[in-house]
């Protein structure tokens, strides 16, 4: 998410993405948002994070951008794949990239080999 809100200010001339979080301003308010999450992380957190809108963000991003995920995180918290997803339409020049057989593990083998056959 760090990198995200960089890329708007600094527009890059690429952008790597990796397992993209799931905690912009129309995560936090789903419905489908764990209620005990919320309450784990604190109200300050959840503030910040509804601060900060995905859809008005994600238009403000030019650059080619790289998008990886593990597949069996998507399968594992279904909160990822619907922000996978929003990245997928709403950055123009992206490459996404879910990887089969691995999780939220970017010094994975195949996490790894999918990185450099994509670039």
């Amino acid at each position: 998410m760090t990198v995200f809100m960089s890329a708007v200010k600094k527009n890059p001339a690429e952008l790597w993405l990796f397992s993209l979080s799931p905690y912009f301003a129309e995560d936090i308010q789903s419905i489908d948002m764990n209620p005990a999450w919320l309450k784990h992380i604190g109200k300050r957190r959840v503030t910040t994070f509804n601060a900060f809108n995905f859809s008005e963000l994600s238009q403000k991003i030019a650059c080619k951008t790289l998008v990886f995920y593990g597949q069996q995180e998507l399968d594992k918290w279904p909160e990822m794949n619907v922000r996978a997803l929003d990245v997928q339409r709403s950055i123009k020049n992206n490459v996404y990239v879910a990887i089969p057989g691995v999780g939220h593990d970017v010094a994975h083998k195949k996490y790894i080999s999918a990185i450099v056959e994509t670039i």
